[in-house]
């Protein structure tokens, strides 16, 4: 068969209550990997047939009812570089099936996953993507009467069902994309129900085993949010690894980083990485931090993760207040607001992460900068969409915040970005299309300047093509401060007293 033929294939997605089934891949390229029960057709098969034969040989399952889903082109990842096949991939979708579970043929093992399990098995490519549209297809097709929503990101997935009534608003209000990985979702999620009592405790899961003494806190209840994933759903990064610039040839110049540079130590934290977890645990220039990036929010921030002398390290509780990442510290699991570095439950109450000098630059100016710099790589590039965007289309203009229930800023729109400092004075907050137009602008002793060069994270499928948003950089005496470039919305909530300077 000549090289570059197109190889036809099948895979199948089949659910039973809240778990789909996977099985286990035995051979190369994808050996070690879960995926939906497939393979290639026979001769003379169609696809349908090849999805049935495929089934039973790999799960000892008849399946029937069969429903076509989406065709979709397979791809792996081979030292860091997505390596598309020659395959083309149509899916089925079901929920009949007879017989007993039993791996055969190529799958080494096979099982239904619970949806929530699903974070925590290393998937192939575009996993996440093709069963999330297989179960869009299965809920368009099964329930009436009700909304239900199915909402994925870094692989994982929540069917949740409510009345009409009680979606409406929120459906109004929320769902505004319709991206790969929004193809069923972007949908509000309301905190598993105990989002609406003001005196509830947010611990919906105890599977999850917390440890947070829930009966100290500075926030109302009411205010959080579940995103989705259970604790740790998304996993943070806490053995990070790191390549020469020399060596980071898959990054696109236009890329945003999140760079820092203690002691000599100069480190890039690329938003194609961080995108899909949320937290890095590192030692840079021999300091604790903690690396941050919430995607609803565009909120990079790195914190000194030294408490009272002691090095901590952070990892996400699944919930959110203000649409904004809340994580928590593994030693006494208090939760701790990514925008303020404030823990407001647990028994760190009122403690302070102090936030320190980064940028969030493209990777050109981070190179120029620090030409001997280090940049962080995922640990398994193979099990999650790195360089992808699940959130795409979310920062056009015109759009509305993604579970938020806070009253949004006047004169200025939610979703544009503006810039915080931070001072002891008092915060400054300015429009990002002020800075650009003027280019340079000095407040308060602060010195802002922007320069073209960067792309969006949050706008196409491939971050970096996204639209142009450009670099920011603020100095005080010639020196670096902490800041952030966040949306208006998300300053507005946490600091509505503060006038957005536009």
């Amino acid at each position: 068969m000549p090289e570059n033929s197109t190889i036809q294939a099948t895979s199948v997605a089949l659910f039973s209550e809240e778990r789909v089934l996977l099985i286990l891949r035995g051979r190369e390229p994808l050996k070690g990997l879960w995926s939906l029960p497939g393979g290639r057709l026979e001769a003379q098969e169609t696809h349908e047939q090849a999805a049935i034969r495929e089934m039973r040989e790999e799960t000892g399952l008849s399946v029937s009812n069969l429903t076509f889903v989406q065709q979709f082109i397979p791809f792996h990842m081979k030292e860091g570089v997505k390596i598309i096949s020659n395959y083309r991939l149509e899916v089925f979708t079901s929920l009949d099936f007879s017989g007993e579970l039993s791996a055969g043929d190529d799958a080494a093992e096979a099982r239904w996953v619970e949806f929530l399990e699903l974070p925590t098995l290393p998937l192939t490519p575009q996993a996440e993507q093709i069963i999330a549209r297989a179960h869009e297809t299965i809920l368009t097709q099964s329930w009436t009467g009700l909304i239900e929503f199915e909402w994925c990101k870094s692989r994982t997935c929540v069917k949740l069902q409510s009345n009409k009534e009680d979606w409406a608003v929120s459906l109004k209000n929320s769902i505004r994309t319709r991206s790969f990985v929004s193809i069923v979702f972007f949908a509000l999620l309301l905190a598993f129900g105990w989002a609406n009592s003001a005196n509830s405790d947010p611990n919906p899961a105890p599977r999850e085993n917390w440890r947070t003494d829930f009966s100290k806190t500075s926030i109302n209840f009411s205010e959080v949010m579940s995103g989705g994933p259970p604790k740790d759903g998304i996993p943070s990064i806490d053995d990070p690894k790191f390549i020469t610039i020399a060596e980071a040839t898959q990054f696109n110049d236009r890329e945003p980083v999140i760079g820092i540079e203690i002691a000599g130590d100069a480190r890039a934290y690329p938003l194609s990485v961080l995108m899909w977890h949320e937290i890095a645990n590192d030692i840079v220039g021999g300091k604790a931090i903690t690396v941050t990036y919430c995607p609803l929010c565009n909120a990079a921030i790195v914190f000194d993760a030294t408490i009272d002398g002691k090095r901590h390290t952070f990892g996400t509780t699944g919930r959110l207040r203000n649409s904004d990442l809340l994580m928590y510290d593994r030693v006494k699991e208090s939760w701790w607001q990514q925008f303020s570095g404030e823990a407001v439950i647990g028994d760190y109450l009122g403690k302070l992460l102090r936030i320190l000098p980064s940028r969030l630059e493209s990777f050109a100016n981070f190179k120029k900068r620090f030409p001997h710099g280090k940049v962080l790589v995922p640990n398994n590039a193979g099990t999650r969409n790195y360089g992808q965007n699940p959130y795409v289309s979310y920062d056009n203009s015109g759009n509305t915040p993604f579970l938020f229930r806070g009253s949004l800023p006047k004169n200025i729109e939610a979703m544009a970005r503006v810039i915080v400092v931070r001072d002891v004075d008092g915060p400054i907050i300015l429009s990002m299309k002020k800075l650009r137009d003027q280019g340079k602008m000095a407040i308060n002793g602060f010195q802002f300047n922007w320069q073209e060069g960067q792309a969006s994270a949050l706008d196409v499928s491939e971050i970096s093509k996204g639209r142009e948003v450009g670099n920011v950089t603020v100095q005080r005496e010639n020196k670096d401060v902490a800041y952030d470039v966040t949306f208006a919305f998300v300053a507005h909530a946490f600091q509505p007293e503060v006038k957005i300077r536009q």
